[in-house]
Parts: structure tokens; C-alpha cells; sequence
């Protein structure tokens, strides 16, 4: 199975339509899944738009949150769910699904897990309950259910686990005051989503977020552990394709053209 794995995408409309289902098309993806600052923004007419488009999609189009999410509304949706903590999609309408933290699948043999959240730097910038929400962070009780399930092949985040330097980030001395203020609770966000990984311990982990397109090898307590970053919308490195056959797993970048 063919798995196109997209990055931040902002509730942008036009590059949802017209890049990341033609590019899904076109890498006869069949299955879109999106890492994180998705663009559920229920109720404005940006938000609104974006997820007319989504549920249009012509693939199935699943996604996990990330911290720039209307939480309070996100949080509604999987309340009217009987059994959310059993890790089942949850249905937007049309062929949109929403995977709420700690849920799994297995695609062709291969386990997947899911994380979404992160702390927002801007968070000084944001009104809370209007575009700011405590929710964004992983708490304890999701650490707990995620690692309830033990290991998985592959994990998928929105933010990435402590363990490295993210590279392509303006250096900290650059960034404002208030950016600044809020590196420490960034910091201890990943610490946060280590413990996860260090749960699950995958051998690979896809993540958004950073806007930072790239790819390493990271040596954990388990082995090696294969990372792939990618960027966001109308950027370059926005999307890798995941490929599941029989138990095995291949994950590759797809070129995209600036601004597409």
C-alpha cells in the first residue's frame, strides 16, 4: 500500500486541491495522511473552506493535530465518539478522518502509530480559546495511552521527540523576546514525546512542524531509528511517499515544485 505523508498544510485550500491530491494521484498514493497543523478551524470562513475541500478529497485523507488546531472543537468531536480511546478514526464527513493521539493501524503487515500536538513558540502572540489551547501539549494521560499498545514499525508525530537538533531553525539568539520565553516549555514538549517514542520504539518516525524538510539516522536505546522531517505548504519538501508491502516499509521524498 502507497501512503502520501504531507507536512503542515494550514488550511490552505489551493495547495490541498491542487498539489498534494494531484501529487497523491500522480504517485497512485491510496491513502493521504497529513502530520499535524492540519487547519481545523471550524467556524471561520478560511477553516470552513479547507474542510469542504478536504472532505472532497479524492483519496481517503486522515490526519493527526498539531498545535496550531481549534482544540475545544477538535476535543467536541471525539466526545460524541462511544469509544475514542480505542484509537478509531474519527469521520468528518466525506473522506475526511481525524486520528486522535495514540491511535494504530496496520497497513500490509506494518504497524503504525500516531502522536499528534506541540507547543506553540508563538503562544504570547495567541488569545487562548480563540486560537490558543492548553490541549495543544501531550499530557501524561496521552503518554500513558499511547504506549499502552507497545511497539510500533512506524510513528507519525506532529512534533519531534528530544534527541537532536532540528536542522534549518533560525538560531535562538535571533528570535524575539517572546519567542525566546517560550523555547524552555518547547524543550520540554519533545522531552514529553520522547517518552512516547522511547515506548513505542519505532524504526522510523515521520513528523511536521518545524517546517524543515530533511532526513537522518538517530541511534536510540532500541537501534537505529530512521527520521524524516518534512516542511509545509508550498514548499519543496513537504511530502514523502510511505510504502507498505508484506511487512516491509520504504519512505521516500517527493519532489515538489516551490510554492506548488
Amino acid at each position: 500500500m502507497r501512503v502520501l505523508l504531507v507536512g503542515d498544510s494550514h488550511a490552505n485550500t489551493r495547495w490541498l486541491e491542487q498539489t498534494v491530491t494531484r501529487a497523491a494521484i500522480a504517485h497512485d498514493a491510496e491513502l493521504i495522511l497529513q502530520l499535524g497543523d492540519f487547519g481545523f478551524w471550524p467556524g471561520s470562513p478560511v477553516g470552513e473552506r479547507f474542510l469542504d475541500a478536504a472532505r472532497r478529497s479524492p483519496l481517503p485523507l486522515w490526519w493527526i493535530d498539531g498545535n496550531h488546531e481549534h482544540h475545544d472543537a477538535l476535543a467536541a468531536e471525539v466526545e460524541r465518539v462511544d469509544e475514542p480511546e480505542a484509537g478509531r478514526g474519527i469521520g468528518l464527513g466525506g473522506n475526511l478522518t481525524y486520528l486522535p493521539r495514540g491511535s494504530r493501524f496496520t497497513l500490509e503487515g506494518v504497524s503504525v502509530f500516531v502522536c499528534g500536538g506541540a507547543q506553540s513558540i508563538d503562544r504570547a502572540y495567541r488569545t487562548p480559546g480563540v486560537d490558543w489551547f492548553a490541549a495543544e501539549r501531550i499530557s501524561d494521560d496521552d503518554i500513558e495511552r499511547c504506549v499502552a499498545g507497545g511497539h510500533a514499525d512506524i510513528a507519525l508525530t506532529h512534533d519531534a521527540p528530544a534527541g537532536w537538533k532540528i536542522p534549518g531553525l533560525l538560531d535562538d539568539n535571533i528570535l524575539g523576546q517572546a519567542l525566546r520565553a517560550e523555547l524552555p516549555a518547547c524543550w520540554s514538549h519533545r522531552d514529553q514525546l520522547e517518552r512516547v517514542v522511547d515506548g513505542v520504539t519505532p524504526q522510523v518516525l515521520v513528523h511536521g512542524h518545524y517546517h524543515s524538510g530533511y532526513s537522518r539516522a538517530v541511534e536510540r536505546t532500541w537501534g537505529a531509528m530512521q527520521v524524516v522531517g518534512l516542511d509545509c505548504d508550498g514548499t519543496p519538501n513537504s511530502m514523502a511517499l510511505l510504502d507498505c508491502d508484506d511487512g516491509a516499509w520504504q519512505v521516500t521524498p517527493v519532489a515538489v515544485a516551490p510554492g506548488g
